[in-house]
């Protein structure tokens, strides 16, 4: 298990990513949390989103699944997303999405360490 945080000002951003094989659970948070949308992928390349009604998470994890398809990751995943702040700020939305791509690109460099130590190098 995998576990990052972020923040800039009131901007507060958590990670989780629970391995399952070589698959991945990815869990994103911050400020209010709950489930605003549900991105599930596969290495192929394709991916579905779920979107709770009024939510736009989708757009962060439909981001966050085109890193891993980049990254070459190499299993299926799912991302659950929930962040929410009062009265957020178009700087402040941005901040959550390079804050959470960064803890993206940090979490798959440390699974790829991980692999590599363990002489897996798919």
């Amino acid at each position: 298990m995998i576990k990052l945080n972020r923040k800039n000002g009131r901007i507060d951003i958590n990670l989780i990513a629970i391995e399952i094989g070589k698959d991945l659970c990815i869990i994103l948070t911050g400020g209010e949390e709950h489930i605003g949308s549900i991105t599930v992928g596969t290495a192929a390349n394709k991916s579905k989103n779920i979107i709770i009604e009024g939510h736009k998470e989708h757009v962060l994890t439909r981001k966050i699944g085109e890193i891993l398809t980049q990254q070459n990751y190499w299993g299926n995943f799912v991302i659950c997303c929930g962040i929410h702040f009062d009265d957020i700020t178009i700087d402040e939305i941005e901040d959550v999405m390079s804050l959470s791509c960064d803890m993206i690109e940090e979490m798959i460099t440390k699974q790829k360490e991980r692999l590599n130590r363990l002489g897996d190098n798919s």
